[in-house]
C-alpha cells in the first residue's frame, strides 16, 4: 500500500517539474546477496569501481539483502563484496551498455575469513533477466572489427534482427546516413536518434541528423526495438542511443588513414556492358584520438579524464548514372524524321492549327520559336549509342559524375570522475564541417537528371551536452543532462552563368520577376518516350535552413526494497528558420496532354513550338519561424519480484505541442469555410466578333487574351476562399491541435525457468506515440493567401507575354494542409522471447516481434478531378466549344479556386509480425560469429507521411498491402578468426610472419523489395477519366501465354478496357494488380576484412594494416528492374525492356587501411 501512494505522489509531483527531460541512457546494476543456505545478507557493503577511471561507489545490502547502482556511465567494471564472517567477493569485466538494467543475480557468500576473496568473471554472454525489452548492442570493439566501408556505425545496425538496410552501404558518415534504415516494420522518419542522451534529429523531415559521430569517437550504439521501457519516447519507431568515449586513468590513442580509388575496384555491371570505364571513386579518411588523466603525474587520484578526437574525410562522391533521352541535333532544328518511339516505329509530330501531321514530320523554322530553341540547347547534346536497339530509343545520354565532398568532425570530451565521490559528471562538444558539390541526385538539387550546374551545399552541425550524476538522500540517486544541437544548411549554384536565362538566350518573361533576382531559368520537363530531361532545381535555391534543439533531462531514481523505481521529465525546445521552396523561378510543362487543343504529339516538338501543357509561377516565397515544444515525463519501477522473475511496468506521459509558425504563415484548406458563394471566378473561353478565341468573364462579359483563361475574373469571390493562416479565426499557429494529455504504458517481465541464470523468458507490451514531421507545417506555407501559385494549362510563350508583369492569380495546388483537431500516431507493440546460454560464451535467442500502428499520416487529394469527368461522352457538360475538347482540370474540380488540395489525416494503419532469431558464440580455434535471422512481413495502408493514398476509393481497400521496406527473410553472418598462439610453430622464423593474422566477414542474404508494375500506353490513353487517379496494370497470370508453362512474369499483364459510351466507372476496370505483389531483385553479400598486427617494442602498442573487400566475390546483385509496362494502341507490350534490370548494388570495392594505436 506504501508503494502504491509512492508512486502516485511521484506521478503528482514529477509531473509539474521543472523542465527538463527523460531520455535516459545510464546503466544500472543490480543482484542479491546471499548465504550458503540461501538466505539473504543484509548490511554487506557492496563497492563499484569502474575499470576507465577507477571512480568507486559503495553502497549496502538492504533488508532485503539487495542492492542496486543506478545512473551508471556505460563501460566495465568490477563488484566487491564485503561482510564479516565470510570471504569477500568480487566479480570482474561486468560490462554495462546504455539503459541496460543488469542483474547479477544472487551472489552466494562463501563462510570464511574476509581477508581471503573469491574472484568469479563476468558472463561473456549473459542472458538478459534485468528487463523484458528488444534491444541490441554493438560495442567499440564491434565497430573496429567488423569491415565497414564507409566508417559510419549506421552500416552496422544490417546485422540486428527486425532491421531492414535499404542503402547499397554508406560511403562516409553524414547528416543523411539515417536514411534508408526501418525498425521492426516502422517508418523511415519514426526513429530518434540520441547521442549522449541527446536528441540528434533534424526536426524537419526526421529522415536526418545533425553531427555524424565517428567510429572512432564511438563507445557503444544500443538500439531499443521494441517494448522498451518508459524511460525512453519521443518516436515509435525504434532509438539509436550512441555513447561516447571519455578519459581513462591511462593514457591511449590512435591514428588511422584509409584510403579507397577506383583503380582498386571492379568495374559496374552496366558500365561492362555499354563499354564504360569506372567512374572516379576516390575517399580518404584519416583522423586521430587521444585519452587520458588531465594531470598525468597523479593518475592514481585523477578526477579529470580527457578524451578528444578529429576525423577528416576527403571524398569524390561517385553519383548515380544518370540515362536521358536528349533531343537529337536534329530534332533541335525542327526535323523529327529520326525520332522513334519504343517500338522503333516514328513519331508523327502534328500541327495544333490543323491537327494533320506536319508535311515530312518537319516544323517549319518559321513555326519555331527562340525561345524554345533556347530551352533545348540549354539540354546536352547526346553522347552515346546504346548497342541494344530497345535501349537505343530510351536514352542517348549518359552522365556519371563525381562531386567532391571534404567533412570534418572535431570532439572533445571532460570527464569529472574523483576515486572515492558519488559524484560524476561529463562535458562533450563536437562539430562538423560538411559541404558537399552534387550535380544531381541529392535533393538539394531539386529534380535535375543531367549536368546542368552543380550546387555547392554547406551542412556544418554541433552538439554539445552537460550530464551530472549524483546521489541525494537514503537511497535517492539524480541524474541531469543538458544539451544543445543544431545544424545550418546553405546552397548556391557553383556555375550560375550555366543557369542564367540572360546567358542562355531563354527570353521568358515572369509574372513577378523580383522574386527571381538572378533571373535563373525556369524548372522544365518534357515528358516523352524514354527517360526525358528534367530541367527541375530546387524551388528553395538558394537555399537557407537553421534548426536549433534545445532540451534537458532530470532523472530521479529510488531503491525501495527489491524495487528500483525510475521517474524524469524531458523538455526539448525546437526552433527551425527556413525559406520556402515555392516555385518563382517559374516551372514549364512540354509533356503530351490528349485535352491539350494545341497537342503536338511529343514535348520535344511543343518546346521547340513554344506550346505549354502547363506555365505556374509563386507569388511569394515565405521565410518561415517554426517551433515547438515537447514535454514528456515518465514513472517505471523494475521490481525483483522472487529470485527467478523481475517485472518491470511504467507510465509515460506526453504533452507534445505541434510545430507552429510564429508569424502566422502556416496556411490550411478548411472545407466547413469553403462557401462556393465566395469563391473565385474562373475566366473561361469564348469568341470574339471575328471568331477568335479569347478569355471572358462568364459575369461581366469582358473579353481578355487568351492567356487569361482558367485565371481569377477580377473583382469577384475571395481568392483564398477556405483558407485559414495560424493565428487566426480561432486556429493556433500550428493550425492543428494536438491532444493536451496522451499516457502510455508500459509492461514487462524476464523470468529465469531454472534458477541457475542461463535461460531467460521475455515477453513486453508497450503503446507508444511519436511527434510527426515537422514538413507538413513547413510546406503549408506555400499554400494561399501566404503564397499562390497560379497555374494556367495549355498555353504558349507568346501569350505569356500578354500577361507579363501582372498581378494574375489563378488556382493554385495546396501541397500540405493539415488542421483542426488532431492526434499523435501510434504504435502498440509486443514481443515474447526466449534466450538461452550453453556455455563458451554461447547464446541463441528465438523471439516473436510485432506491433500494429493506427493514426498514421497520409494525404488524400480532396479536389481530385471527379472519375470520368474528362470523358464527354459520360460528361458533355465539360465540353470547351471553343476547341471542342474537355475543359482543362481546374474547371472540373469540387473546389473551384484551387488545384489539387493535399490534406493530411491521421487516418493510416500498418502492422508488423515477425519470428527473429540470433546467437552468437565463441568457439575453439580463435573463432567468434555471430548471427541474426528474421522472417517477417510489413503491411500497411501509406508507406511514409507523404504517401499520397487513392482519392476516391477506401485506402484500406485500394492502398493496403505488404509496405516498400517490408523484407520476407534477412539473414546475416559474422564469423570473425583470430590466429590462436597455440597454433604458431615455435620457430622465430616461421612464427613472426603468421602471427597475429586476423579475417572478419559479414555476409548478408535478404529477399528483394516489394514492388507493383505500373501502367503507360503509347498513346497516353485516359483510363480513368481524370489525372488525379491512374489505373493499374491487368494480371491475367500465365494463361496470357500460348504455352503456360513457359509464360514470362511480362507477358502476364495485360491493359484494362474501359467502356467509354456510357454507365457508371467502376474501380473494377481500374487493373486488378494488387500492391506491391511482387519483388525486386534480392540481396547475397560478402564483405571482408584482413588485418595484420604489429607489436611496436611492447605489448600494448601497434601497428595494423588491412585490406578490407565488400561485395569481394563481386557477384553482380541487381538492384532495380523497368516496371514501366508500357502497351500500344493494340494492347501488345511496347516496352521490350519491362521487368529487366536497370541497376546493380556496388560491384567489389576494395579499402586499404593502417593504424597507430597504443
Amino acid at each position: 500500500m506504501r508503494l502504491a501512494q509512492f508512486l502516485v505522489l511521484s506521478v503528482v509531483t514529477v509531473a509539474p517539474a521543472i523542465p527538463l527531460s527523460a531520455q535516459d541512457i545510464s546503466a544500472t546494476v543490480n543482484g542479491t546477496v546471499r548465504d550458503a543456505s540461501g538466505s539473504v545478507i543484509a548490511s554487506a557493503t557492496v563497492r563499484l569501481a569502474s575499470n576507465d577511471t577507477a571512480a568507486v561507489k559503495t553502497e549496502k545490502t538492504n533488508a532485503e539483502g539487495y542492492f542496486a547502482f543506478p545512473n551508471l556511465v556505460i563501460g566495465g567494471y568490477s563488484v566487491t563484496i564485503e561482510m564479516a564472517g565470510f570471504k569477500s567477493y568480487r566479480q570482474r569485466d561486468i560490462v554495462l551498455t546504455a539503459g541496460q538494467i543488469r542483474s547479477l543475480g544472487d551472489i552466494t557468500m562463501a563462510v570464511g575469513d574476509i581477508a581471503d576473496s573469491v574472484t568469479v568473471e563476468a558472463n561473456a554472454a549473459p542472458v538478459e533477466l534485468g528487463s523484458s525489452e528488444k534491444a541490441g548492442v554493438i560495442t567499440g570493439d564491434d565497430l573496429q572489427n567488423t569491415a565497414i566501408r564507409g566508417r559510419d556505425y549506421l552500416d552496422m545496425l544490417r546485422l540486428m534482427t527486425g532491421v531492414v538496410d535499404e542503402s547499397d552501404g554508406r560511403e562516409a558518415p553524414g547528416p543523411d546516413g539515417i536514411r534508408n534504415l526501418y525498425i521492426n516494420g516502422a517508418r523511415e522518419n519514426q526513429k530518434n536518434v540520441t547521442v549522449d542522451g541527446v536528441t540528434s534529429m533534424d526536426s524537419g523531415s526526421n529522415s536526418t541528423v545533425h553531427t555524424a559521430p565517428t567510429l572512432n569517437t564511438i563507445a557503444e550504439v544500443k538500439i531499443l526495438t521494441s517494448n522498451y521501457q518508459a524511460e525512453f519516447g519521443r518516436a515509435v519507431g525504434g532509438t539509436i542511443i550512441v555513447t561516447t568515449r571519455g578519459g581513462t586513468k591511462a593514457f591511449h590513442g590512435s591514428a588511422f588513414w584509409n584510403h579507397r580509388h577506383e583503380e582498386f575496384n571492379a568495374n559496374d555491371y552496366f558500365n561492362n556492358q555499354r563499354g564504360l570505364s569506372r567512374s572516379p571513386y576516390r575517399y580518404n579518411l584519416e583522423g586521430w584520438n587521444l585519452q587520458g588523466p588531465v594531470w598525468p603525474k597523479n593518475r592514481s587520484n585523477s578526477r579529470l579524464f580527457f578524451f578528444v578526437s578529429q576525423e577528416f574525410t576527403r571524398q569524390k562522391v561517385n553519383y548515380p548514372l544518370q540515362q536521358v533521352r536528349m533531343p537529337s541535333d536534329l530534332e533541335r532544328k525542327g526535323d523529327f524524321t529520326q525520332t522513334l518511339d519504343l517500338n522503333r516505329n516514328r513519331i508523327t509530330i502534328y500541327d495544333p492549327l490543323t491537327a494533320t501531321p506536319f508535311p515530312g514530320n518537319i516544323i517549319p523554322s518559321d513555326r519555331q520559336s527562340k525561345t524554345g530553341q533556347a530551352i533545348l540547347n540549354a539540354l546536352p547534346m547526346p553522347n552515346y549509342a546504346d548497342p541494344v536497339p530497345a535501349r537505343a530509343v530510351q536514352w542517348n545520354y549518359l552522365s556519371n559524375l563525381s562531386g567532391a565532398y571534404p567533412r570534418r568532425q572535431d570532439m572533445i570530451r571532460l570527464d569529472y570522475a574523483p576515486p572515492s565521490s558519488k559524484w560524476q559528471a561529463y562535458v562533450r562538444y563536437t562539430q562538423d564541417a560538411d559541404e558537399q558539390h552534387p550535380p544531381y541526385s541529392v535533393w538539394i538539387n531539386g529534380g535535375l537528371n543531367f549536368d546542368l550546374s552543380p550546387l555547392t551545399f554547406r551542412q556544418p552541425g554541433k552538439g554539445m551536452v552537460l550530464s551530472l550524476t549524483r546521489p541525494f538522500k537514503a537511497s535517492w540517486f539524480s541524474e541531469t543532462r543538458l544539451g544543445y544541437s543544431m545544424n545550418r544548411l546553405t546552397s548556391e549554384p557553383d556555375e550560375p552563368e550555366k543557369i542564367s536565362k540572360k546567358a542562355l538566350g531563354i527570353d521568358l518573361p515572369q509574372w513577378r520577376p523580383e522574386l527571381n533576382p538572378s533571373g535563373f531559368i525556369p524548372n522544365v520537363t518534357f515528358g516523352g518516350i524514354g527517360t526525358s530531361p528534367n530541367m527541375s532545381m530546387n524551388n528553395a535555391m538558394p537555399y537557407k535552413n537553421v534548426n536549433h534543439i534545445f532540451s534537458a533531462t532530470q532523472n530521479f531514481s529510488k531503491i525501495q526494497g527489491t524495487h528500483t523505481i525510475r521517474m524524469g521529465v524531458y523538455v526539448e525546445r525546437t526552433r527551425k528558420d527556413q525559406i520556402t521552396a515555392t516555385p518563382t523561378r517559374g516551372t514549364i510543362s512540354f509533356s503530351d496532354d490528349s485535352n491539350n487543343p494545341m497537342r503536338t504529339r511529343y514535348g520535344f516538338a511543343s518546346a521547340l513550338m513554344g506550346i505549354m501543357t502547363s506555365y505556374q509561377e509563386a507569388t511569394a516565397k515565405p521565410y518561415g519561424l517554426f517551433r515547438f515544444t515537447n514535454l514528456e515525463w515518465y514513472l517505471q519501477d523494475n521490481w525483483k519480484v522472487s529470485r527467478r522473475l523481475t517485472v518491470d511496468y511504467g507510465l509515460r506521459f506526453y504533452h507534445d505541442m505541434p510545430q507552429g509558425e510564429v508569424r502566422g504563415q502556416a496556411a490550411a484548406f478548411v472545407q466547413g469555410m469553403y462557401h462556393p458563394a465566395d469563391a473565385p471566378v474562373l475566366i473561361t473561353s469564348g469568341k470574339n466578333a471575328a471568331g477568335v478565341r479569347v478569355g471572358v468573364d462568364p459575369i461581366t462579359g469582358k473579353q481578355y487574351n487568351v492567356a487569361f483563361i482558367g485565371t481569377f475574373a477580377p473583382g469577384h469571390g475571395n481568392p483564398s476562399e477556405g483558407m485559414v493562416t495560424g493565428g487566426s479565426n480561432n486556429f493556433p499557429y500550428s493550425v492543428y491541435t494536438s491532444p493536451g494529455l496522451m499516457v502510455a504504458p508500459r509492461l514487462g517481465f524476464a523470468y529465469d525457468p531454472f534458477g541457475k541464470g542461463r535461460t531467460a523468458i521475455r515477453a513486453g507490451v508497450g503503446i507508444f506515440y511519436d511527434r510527426i514531421q515537422g514538413n507538413p507545417t513547413m510546406n503549408s506555407t506555400s499554400n494561399p493567401p501566404v503564397s499562390f501559385t497560379p497555374t494556367l494549362y495549355y498555353t504558349t510563350f507568346a501569350d505569356m507575354v500578354a500577361s507579363a508583369n501582372s498581378a494574375l492569380l489563378a488556382p493554385s495546388t495546396v501541397n500540405d494542409s493539415i488542421y483542426g483537431k488532431g492526434t499523435m500516431p501510434a504504435s502498440y507493440q509486443y514481443s515474447f522471447a526466449i534466450q538461452h546460454a550453453i556455455g563458451h560464451a554461447t547464446r541463441f535467442e528465438v523471439s516473436y516481434v510485432g506491433n500494429f500502428a493506427r493514426h498514421l499520416l497520409w494525404k488524400r487529394n480532396i479536389n481530385g478531378v471527379p472519375v470520368g469527368a474528362q470523358f464527354l461522352n459520360l460528361h458533355p457538360e465539360n465540353r470547351d466549344l471553343t476547341t471542342n475538347n474537355v475543359y482543362s482540370n481546374n474547371f472540373l474540380r469540387p473546389y473551384i479556386g484551387y488545384g489539387d488540395i493535399f490534406e493530411y489525416e491521421f487516418g493510416g494503419t500498418s502492422n508488423f509480425n515477425s519470428l527473429q532469431s540470433s546467437f552468437s558464440t565463441r568457439l575453439k580455434g580463435g573463432l567468434d560469429m555471430r548471427g541474426s535471422y528474421t522472417f517477417g512481413k510489413a503491411l500497411g495502408t501509406s508507406n511514409a507521411d507523404t504517401t499520397a493514398v487513392h482519392p476516391f476509393f477506401d485506402p484500406r481497400d485500394w492502398n493496403y498491402g505488404r509496405l516498400p521496406y517490408s523484407r520476407d527473410q534477412i539473414l546475416t553472418l559474422t564469423p570473425n578468426w583470430r590466429m590462436p598462439n597455440g597454433w604458431l610453430p615455435s620457430n622465430k622464423l616461421m612464427r613472426v610472419p603468421l602471427q597475429n593474422w586476423m579475417l572478419f566477414f559479414t555476409a548478408q542474404f535478404s529477399t528483394g523489395q516489394p514492388y507493383r508494375p505500373s501502367l503507360a500506353t503509347t498513346d497516353s490513353m485516359n483510363f480513368t477519366g481524370t489525372p488525379s487517379a491512374s489505373a493499374n496494370l491487368l494480371w491475367i497470370g500465365p494463361s496470357a501465354c500460348g504455352d503456360p508453362g513457359n509464360c514470362p512474369l511480362a507477358s502476364q499483364f495485360g491493359r484494362p478496357a474501359l467502356p467509354r459510351v456510357s454507365g457508371a466507372i467502376e474501380k473494377d476496370y481500374w487493373g486488378n494488380l494488387g500492391v506491391n505483389t511482387f519483388n525486386r531483385p534480392g540481396v547475397n553479400n560478402w564483405d571482408v576484412r584482413v588485418t595484420r598486427r604489429f607489436v611496436l617494442f611492447k605489448e600494448g602498442r601497434y601497428l595494423d594494416f588491412k585490406a578490407e573487400g565488400f561485395n569481394f566475390t563481386n557477384h553482380t546483385q541487381f538492384s532495380n528492374i523497368d516496371t514501366n509496362g508500357r502497351y500500344d494502341t493494340t494492347g501488345a507490350l511496347a516496352n521490350l525492356l519491362f521487368l529487366t534490370p536497370t541497376a546493380s548494388r556496388r560491384p567489389r570495392m576494395i579499402n586499404l587501411g593502417v593504424q597507430v594505436s597504443f
